[in-house]
């Protein structure tokens, strides 16, 4: 998060191996627990039929050799310059590529400023990746809501560059999406004929925003 790395310091997100208390490869986040890269993709190796919550970290531990490869060797093909021109090769042959990055862990930070900066910083670097081959891939800018008048001036912004997409949060802790502070987000939307999208999980977004109830 290069971006936000030099505006907030050692409060901006990054990549940890075995910090302090934990094994394994972590996102360590200001204001966040300590989330594992591997997170999403533990099913694939770890039984969790009662949900993430139920993992026997031990067996999780067990295969940390596993994730660490998995992580570096995924992640360092897929986000390179070489891993787009890849990605664009291949989706030639099978039509486009919708980009949306999972990083719902950063909806359960409540400073607007510091998850906007997050947010930006990753959407510069996604704008730029897909830039490789703009007709094929095609990213989902993640948007903070805390504040909607800037949330609606990230959309037009967004907009501009070129993106078709934006990722909201799913849900709001104290509230709903039918709150008429959040008006200027459809609006800037719906006049840029951006889509807005929603993935289910992680956290809900907190309660610190603009124009809330709360706030006031």
């Amino acid at each position: 998060m290069g971006k936000s790395a030099k505006e907030y310091g050692d409060r901006a997100p990054k990549v940890v191996k075995d910090p302090e208390g934990f094994k394994g490869i972590w996102v360590i986040t200001d204001g966040l627990p300590p989330s594992p890269c591997s997170n999403y993709s533990i099913g694939h190796v770890v039984s969790k039929p009662g949900g993430l919550g139920s993992v026997e970290m031990d067996k999780h531990h067990e295969r940390l050799h596993f994730h660490e490869t998995f992580t570096v060797r995924r992640f360092s093909r897929v986000l390179g310059a070489r891993g787009a021109h890849r990605r664009s090769r291949r989706r030639r042959r099978r039509g486009g590529s919708i980009i949306c990055q999972r990083r719902e862990i950063f909806y359960g930070l409540t400073d607007g400023a510091f998850q906007r900066a997050i947010f930006r910083s990753y959407n510069a670097w996604l704008h730029e990746f897909c830039g490789y081959d703009p007709t094929r891939l095609i990213g989902v800018a993640l948007i903070s809501i805390l504040d909607p008048e800037k949330a609606a001036q990230d959309i037009r912004e967004y907009a501009g560059l070129g993106f078709k997409a934006v990722q909201i949060p799913y849900a709001i802790k104290d509230g709903g999406y039918y709150d008429p502070v959040y008006e200027p987000v459809w609006s800037a939307a719906e006049d840029n004929g951006m889509v807005v999208h929603i993935h289910l999980g992680g956290p809900a977004q907190g309660s610190n925003r603009v124009g809330s109830a709360s706030s006031a």
